[in-house]
């Protein structure tokens, strides 16, 4: 079997990481705003949270902002603010624990 290729990463200049108020999303975010990355922390609840994160993340460029992903309103109204404040979006990090 032929070894699959494997191309280099670039850094994403803004990036939004859904469920970024704790866990897996939380430390996504840590690394992203510490290579650099402006950082979107998108949380459903549990704002304080994401204030916290937002805190504790290297460099000026990083925001936390409420997603519902399973609302189309809440989505297009992120999409707008992250248009508005960034021009870009360049990377997206779906992280979210539902309790299964």
């Amino acid at each position: 079997m032929a070894a699959i290729e494997i191309p280099a990463l670039s850094i994403p200049k803004v990036v939004l990481v859904t469920g970024g108020n704790s866990g897996i999303g939380k430390a996504t975010a840590a690394r992203l705003a510490a290579m650099g990355s402006a950082v979107v922390v998108g949380y459903n609840s549990r704002r304080s949270l994401a204030d916290q994160v937002i805190d504790g993340l290297q460099g000026s460029r990083r925001v936390a902002m409420r997603i519902a992903i399973d609302d189309p309103a809440s989505i297009s109204e992120a999409a707008a603010a992250v248009g508005t404040r960034y021009g870009r979006l360049d990377a997206l990090v779906m992280t979210m624990w539902r309790g299964w």
